[in-house]
């Protein structure tokens, strides 16, 4: 099973802000729809709530948290939304279920808790340092940049960003 970390963050590696995603980049959007639709996501607690408890449509959602899933503050439980307790039993959970490729959604403290044995990251680099951010992509080191785009510039925000990826070395 291949561990994917997705995640956008600006140029102090802030990824959130009072539970919320620093921007909204369409391209970048549809980007993450493209390469996580018919997969697992995990998530923590938060990032589920903060989606209103519904999970993404066409992805087995893996919610990693303490709390059974029954106590989250959810409208609907549907089969696509489990409940994980560790990252040892939501790769199980999606590897059951016959996912190849696990991709981590979030927030910070969920990032934290994979990072160590991800195979590769997915980042979009935003060019611009947010001033409120509360949420930080944790230090990271063992991979190697396999690839950059070119920089892209969204019509909506005006911001100008970049996708690279990097793999686990070895």
């Amino acid at each position: 099973m291949e561990i994917i970390l997705i995640a956008a963050v600006d140029l102090n590696m802030g990824i959130g802000y009072k539970g919320d995603q620093l921007a909204y980049i369409s391209e970048d959007l549809k980007r993450f729809k493209e390469m996580t639709m018919g997969h697992a996501v995990v998530m923590g607690r938060k990032t589920f709530e903060a989606m209103g408890s519904k999970g993404l449509p066409g992805r087995t959602n893996i919610v990693l948290t303490k709390k059974n899933l029954i106590h989250l503050k959810s409208r609907q439980i549907k089969p696509l939304i489990i409940h994980a307790g560790s990252p040892a039993e939501a790769i199980v959970a999606a590897s059951n279920l016959g996912h190849e490729k696990i991709f981590i959604i979030g927030g910070g403290e969920i990032y934290s808790r994979f990072i160590s044995i991800a195979d590769r990251m997915e980042i979009t680099i935003i060019a611009e340092a947010f001033e409120h951010v509360d949420t930080y992509m944790p230090r990271y080191s063992g991979f190697d940049e396999v690839g950059w785009s070119e920089e892209h510039t969204d019509e909506k925000t005006g911001l100008t960003y970049r996708y690279a990826t990097f793999k686990r070395k070895g």
